[in-house]
């Protein structure tokens, strides 16, 4: 790509100066282009000098189902594009490519990484797609229909870049809190969460053409030694704490399932027959193809364990042992029927998927189109906003008073955006986006310190100060920053906070794939300690983090303000909330806890097993695996995160987040005594909420339902199993709220039966505003026989006057 083609690509997309496109240039030399090659002839060959286009119409259900050949069942199950013995794609070709098949008119798959947005992997396209908040802040906003949004606003992106097939949503469980991949996970710490959210994500993507891709199958809940750790989960706490979200995403029709890294139970995800076979086809019911994590098969036959799709399909080994999914291997390795099998559920796929351009025919889309807009940077930065919990607001200080002279303290409140050193490592993150494949680097975001600064600036622009005079009735809340500059150094801050009315004190880390944080700890912790302990004036904490974190000075803060990794419009959404631009309304999807003890810890090697680079070399002739691995035992079972702790005191709870409006909480209607018999039954819970202090603007609060099985059943206490996010209310407004459970939340897993069972006995249902802000109570009783596990699974939520979580 040539200099001129990026400067152009960053200028015609956001107009930015052409100092920040030349900082871009520097590094694409290497990273976007090879060879001679350009933009315009990007992947062609002289043998081949026109692109293949599909002649398929998607969603024609009148054309007959195409007929495939052997040579063609094979070549939907093994990807292409990529440099053999390399873990880099050739020129035209997305992180994973399925190719065409041209004898019928049939369209690639063209599959790109997509947990934060379109991953930008080239250095052109950072100008041209949204840097989207991470899938744990959108967990955060707690509403299911801000997310299909979101998931609509991803496929047009998607598509605009030329991928048919997104690899997400990730759904898995937030079980190790130090987690490298946990921003990545929808859910937090709850099943029930992640099932709702990646219901709608899926559905809003796929409503645009574009295929979606749950992960990763299964257990995959540490980045520490992820291809060595073998996870020894019992079949209960599976069905019951990891399995949901996926069946959720099989239930909103998803396209295809990422198995993991790991093994399980003593065999590599990807080539376990229990984990593909019995539990993720015969007992959870998927029906679509299962496609491999990158080089994550070891050995021949993974395809009889029900492994549809190997990626990205290149050679590793120089002498062509590990070529696992080539024709010949396929028709040597394979049981009767099984390359059919799989090649169907990939073609019923392709079938659905919307044609775009054609590998390695593919520079037009993926370096030039334009994916974002004005609608997306809006919608990032309502979803950024959503997601910011605020956890503490003593003496009501927040929001800010207009005028109020502020000392903005600690470097993460002005955080750089380091695009040449991220393009030059492919995990590298910061404090807007996770490291890894999911990224997506954002051009300019927005810091907090720019945040505030654009506020004060439209207010000085608003009196009549500056160049410009805005339109704005009433002038829009603003604070004045006193400093100028934003480092660590503890002296300047206390200097900077005795000019000020309030100090903001800022903290964050980040986390990224292949490796789990070192700690839970802030990266200025330190230095954040040293401050609020010698601050005079209030104080807020803002603290941007990736997951779960320790806060440790939390009593020595007037408020604190938490949002997870937030993308470009990061300091627009903080500044929204600090001033009152908007009230914030994000609910803590993990536990805030005061100490590491209180999570569980990556697994490590037990004494005398020794993970170096030399082990993980694949093992010759297929024998399979990286030849040393080391047991990972589940042994909290059921008790996961927030389920394990309610006997102890914690940071900030799960389901915590504060508003600038007070609400409260009565029965709408007397609740049932007992649950309603018959298969379909469903128990009606009617709850009123009212806002009763707070801004006129209003203020939406998040109703949680929480749900504790009759002694003797073995359960955690206390298990999400329903919430709604009501539309805003302005003080003296109310809502009536409806709540409902299902058989199928009554239920625990039977191993005996392998089936779910209803628990007959008495059930106590708690509502409120926290796991530990429960306002409300109420006992039923389920009769021995007054329930079916075959009944619907997911509860839903609605209110009156407004819909919480509509299904489109």
């Amino acid at each position: 790509v040539h200099r001129e083609l990026l400067l152009d690509s960053v200028l015609d997309s956001v107009g930015h100066a052409a100092g920040t496109a030349n900082s871009l240039v520097s590094a694409t030399a290497e990273s976007v282009a090879t060879g001679s090659s350009s933009w315009l002839r990007w992947g062609r060959t002289d043998e081949e000098s026109e692109p293949y286009v599909s002649t398929y119409t998607t969603g024609n259900s009148s054309q007959p189902k195409p007929e495939l050949l052997w040579s063609e069942k094979v070549m939907l199950m093994d990807g292409v594009g990529y440099h053999d013995h390399s873990h880099t794609a050739k020129d035209g070709y997305y992180i994973g490519n399925i190719p065409p098949i041209k004898r019928l008119g049939l369209p690639s798959l063209n599959l790109h990484d997509a947990s934060q947005g379109v991953r930008t992997h080239h250095a052109a396209m950072i100008a041209q797609v949204t840097s989207w908040p991470c899938a744990l802040a959108a967990g955060g906003t707690w509403d299911p229909a801000l997310v299909r949004r979101w998931g609509v606003a991803l496929g047009h992106e998607f598509l605009a870049k030329g991928v048919n097939v997104a690899l997400a949503p990730g759904v898995n469980v937030a079980r190790v809190a130090r987690g490298g991949r946990n921003a990545e996970y929808l859910g937090g710490e709850s099943a029930h969460l992640a099932s709702r959210m990646a219901a709608t994500y899926i559905e809003g993507m796929q409503s645009t053409g574009v295929r979606a891709t749950v992960k990763h199958f299964g257990f995959n809940n540490q980045e520490t030694n992820r291809n060595y750790y073998n996870a020894r989960v019992d079949e209960r706490t599976a069905f019951e704490v990891y399995y949901p979200p996926f069946e959720a995403a099989f239930k909103a029709g998803v396209a295809a399932v990422m198995c993991a890294y790991n093994l399980v139970n003593g065999t590599y995800a990807c080539g376990s027959k229990e984990l593909l076979t019995r539990d993720l086809r015969e007992r959870l019911g998927f029906d679509g193809f299962v496609m491999s994590d990158w080089w994550a098969v070891h050995g021949f036959g993974y395809q009889n364990a029900g492994l549809d799709m190997l990626l990205p399909g290149n050679r590793m080994q120089t002498d062509g042992s590990h070529d696992f999914f080539s024709p010949d291997n396929l028709a040597k390795t394979s049981e009767p029927g099984v390359v059919d099998t799989a090649a169907d559920r990939v073609l019923a796929e392709v079938l659905r998927a919307v044609p775009t351009c054609t590998p390695p025919y593919c520079g037009q889309e993926m370096l030039r189109a334009r994916a974002t807009s004005d609608e997306h940077v809006a919608l990032s930065r309502q979803i950024a906003t959503e997601s910011v919990a605020l956890l503490k607001n003593g003496g009501r200080l927040l929001p800010l008073q207009s005028g109020s002279r502020v000392a903005l303290v600690g470097s993460a409140c002005d955080a750089r955006n380091d695009i040449d050193a991220m393009l030059r490592q492919w995990n590298l993150a910061n404090y807007y986006t996770i490291g890894g494949s999911g990224r997506t680097i954002p051009l300019s975001p927005a810091s907090v310190a720019a945040g505030l600064r654009v506020a004060w600036e439209k207010r000085v622009e608003y009196a009549g100060e500056g160049p410009f005079h805005l339109p704005l009735d009433p002038a829009p809340p603003a604070v004045e920053v006193v400093n100028g500059d934003h480092d660590d150094n503890v002296d300047l801050a206390v200097a900077a906070m005795e000019r000020a009315d309030v100090a903001i004190v800022c903290g964050a880390t980040t986390a990224a794939e292949s490796e789990d944080r070192p700690s839970l700890l802030l990266d200025q912790s330190g230095f954040i300690g040293e401050v609020l302990a010698r601050a005079t004036i209030p104080t807020v904490l803002v603290a941007m983090t990736p997951g779960a974190v320790l806060l440790p000075f939390a009593a020595n803060a007037t408020a604190i303000v938490h949002t997870f990794l937030a993308g470009q419009e990061t300091g627009h959404a903080i500044a929204d909330v600090l001033l009152g631009r908007e009230n914030p309304s994000g609910k803590l999807p993990v536990t805030i806890p005061l100490s590491e003890e209180q999570t569980v810890l990556p697994c490590q090697p037990v004494e005398g097993v020794h993970i170096s680079s030399a082990a993980g070399l694949w093992t010759q002739g297929g024998g399979g695996g990286y030849g040393v691995h080391y047991d990972c035992d589940y042994t909290e079972s059921l008790h996961v995160g927030y389920l394990g702790l309610h006997d102890e005191p914690v940071g900030f709870p799960f389901g915590h987040g504060l508003s600038y409006t007070s609400f409260g909480y009565e029965w709408a209607e007397e609740p049932p005594a007992a649950f309603p018999p018959g298969a379909g039954g469903r128990l009606e819970l009617a709850v009123r909420v009212s806002a009763e202090e707070g801004p006129a603007s209003g203020g939406r609060e998040v109703v949680q339902l929480y749900l504790s099985f009759p002694e003797g059943s073995g359960e955690p206490r206390r298990q999400l199993k329903g919430f709604v996010k009501t539309e805003s209310l302005a003080p003296g407004e109310g809502v009536a709220v409806a709540l409902q459970l299902t058989c199928r939340d009554l239920s625990i897993w039977s191993v005996e039966e392998t089936a779910w069972v209803a628990v007959p006995g008495a059930f106590l249902v708690e509502v409120g505003s926290s796991s530990r802000d429960l306002r409300l109570e109420a006992t039923f009783t389920l009769a021995a026989t007054g329930c079916s596990s075959t009944a619907p699974t997911a509860p839903t939520g609605t209110t009156e006057g407004g819909v919480a979580d509509p299904e489109e």
